[in-house]
């Protein structure tokens, strides 16, 4: 269990420590994080079909909230991600975030790994009050499992300052708690709900 958290915990700094040099690159979230060539493009494009067919494979046979499942879609989240399609990948990564909050709890390190990930899309998708929230309640869930000067700490903040969301953890050092975060959360959907009804 342990391995396997670490093993993930690598692989997310890693994908993580891409985006947040890109950023510091490129600070608009509109301009590309790769710049892929016409053939890599093919070649990502081709697998995309069969990592959605492992999703669904996933959820025939484990359950729609399994580990399985979120490893299915973390694949498909990578591809994704390359060819920029953050519309799709933002559904992506919010529903691995369901999952880990199933399996793992509302503060486990996993579920702040994936709340990351959103807010990092969400980002790119300029969606900036979605992602300083889902950024906020990561960083709350960090400073449950360490210091606030600690590495884990610190690096979760620059990539909050990549994005210009320094002022929210200044203003707000402890982050968004999980009842405030629900909150959030219910007011979107209802948002959501309101604007698919017209």
């Amino acid at each position: 269990m342990l391995y396997s958290f670490s093993r993930h915990l690598v692989v997310c700094l890693l994908f993580l420590s891409l985006v947040s040099h890109t950023l510091h690159v490129c600070a608009s979230p509109t301009n590309p994080v790769f710049d892929l060539t016409l053939e890599e493009r093919i070649l990502l494009e081709k697998q995309e079909p069969g990592l959605r067919n492992a999703v669904t494979q996933a959820i025939e046979e484990y359950g729609e909230s399994s580990k399985e499942k979120a490893t299915a879609l973390g694949r498909l989240g990578r591809v994704l991600y390359q060819l920029e399609k953050y519309a799709g990948l933002r559904s992506t990564a919010k529903e691995i975030a369901r999952i880990e909050e199933h399996l793992n709890g509302h503060e486990s390190q996993q579920l702040a790994l994936a709340l990351r990930n959103v807010g990092s899309v969400a980002y790119r998708l300029e969606l900036h009050e979605e992602s300083i929230a889902y950024m906020m309640r990561s960083l709350n869930i960090w400073l449950h499992h360490f210091e606030a000067e600690s590495k884990e700490v610190t690096y979760h903040k620059s990539i909050m300052l990549t994005f210009e969301q320094q002022e929210e953890y200044i203003q707000h050092p402890l982050g968004m708690s999980y009842k405030q975060f629900k909150k959030y959360e219910k007011k979107q959907k209802q948002f959501e709900f309101v604007l698919d009804e017209l």
